[in-house]
């Protein structure tokens, strides 16, 4: 059984941001090749990614013949094959975008023309769609119903950038979208059954924003200092919900579960995403080394609590008309996978230093 605490020992300059079922995939400083998109398993670690350009991995998704990973490559959009050990057996860059999360039949990210636009990439067929916008938008992530998919993400607003939420059917069709409308910068980070969440800012403070799709009810999560709700996922033993936290301005791995809300981790740190499995996270840390590690934490290591004042978000979301576009891209392949010496280890008890 893994430790409650695990780092990327052998890995400096590293990041995870997902993981399940022993596969954990993000980015790793290469030297004389800047940072390389990473697969970690038990048997080993893999890089991938040209020489002259920088790589990483953020979504990971099963599939029924092993695993799939997409994330970016230079300036396009990454998407790595896994067999069901975790070892890549094929990847390639992906048009001129980023692709932040997948669900194994979907990846959802952005794509650039003139502005950045919310793309849907269906993987069977490397059909892919974009829905412009008047400005940039990113999907972030998508949330698979029988009557199609819920995405969010982000899109130009008042201030700035405006949180959306859109459904789509399984053909890519859109349906019913709209954004916030709110006069701060805010972005829904992630959607799961019923619930997206993500960050809002108001009075110069960035807060924890939660968001009911069917309805458009909204809550704000306050305290001083910025917040950024990542990821939530429901086990049987509770809701978690996994974040950033300022404490001394310094941002920390934030834990929300079992009734009570916990910065964890001795410095700089983000927890990205939440294993399908079991409560845990994965993300990364600078407090145990300077450079920066992979870091996967059960919630259980010492933290500080942290009180949130929830509030009610009236929100006068704005109608959406975006259309669909089929989009043809080009597949470029990357070179082999390249093995790599990394090995999880417990973290070291900062308390006995």
């Amino acid at each position: 059984m893994l430790a409650a605490c695990l780092l990327l020992a052998t890995l400096h300059n590293s990041a995870l941001f997902a993981g399940a079922e022993g596969v954990w995939v993000g980015r790793a400083w290469v030297e004389g090749r800047r940072l390389q998109a990473l697969v970690v398993t038990p048997q080993g670690a893999y890089t991938l990614g040209f020489a002259e350009t920088d790589e990483g991995l953020y979504g990971l998704a099963q599939r029924p013949e092993g695993w799939v990973a997409v994330g970016f490559s230079g300036e396009g959009g990454l998407v790595v094959r896994l067999d069901r050990r975790g070892q890549p057996v094929a990847a390639h860059r992906v048009g001129r975008g980023l692709l932040w999360s997948t669900d194994g039949e979907y990846a959802l990210g952005g794509l650039r023309g003139p502005d950045w636009d919310a793309w849907l990439l269906r993987l069977a067929d490397r059909t892919s769609w974009v829905y412009p916008a008047a400005g940039d938008a990113y999907a972030y992530s998508g949330f698979g119903t029988s009557r199609g998919l819920w995405v969010v993400g982000r899109t130009a607003g008042p201030g700035g950038f405006d949180a959306f939420w859109m459904r789509l059917d399984r053909q890519g069709r859109p349906g019913p979208a709209w954004r916030s409308n709110f006069p701060g910068n805010d972005y829904l980070r992630f959607v799961g059954p019923g619930l997206a969440l993500g960050r809002a800012e108001r009075e110069g403070d960035s807060e924890g924003l939660l968001l009911w799709p069917d309805t458009a009810r909204a809550e704000l999560w306050r305290r001083p200092g910025l917040d950024y709700f990542r990821m939530w996922r429901d086990y049987p033993t509770g809701r978690v919900l996994v974040g950033e936290a300022e404490v001394a301005g310094e941002r920390r791995g934030l834990w929300v579960g079992s009734g009570q809300a916990v910065a964890l981790g001795p410095g700089l740190g983000s927890l990205r995403f939440l294993e399908p499995q079991g409560p845990r996270a994965v993300g990364f840390s600078y407090g145990y080394s300077p450079e920066g590690q992979g870091w996967i934490t059960r919630g259980s290591e010492r933290g500080q609590r942290l009180q949130y004042r929830k509030e009610p978000l009236v929100l006068r979301p704005v109608p959406l008309n975006w259309r669909r576009e089929q989009v043809r891209l080009v597949w470029q392949p990357l070179p082999q996978p390249v093995p790599f010496a990394g090995r999880l280890e417990a973290c070291p008890d900062v308390n006995n230093r």
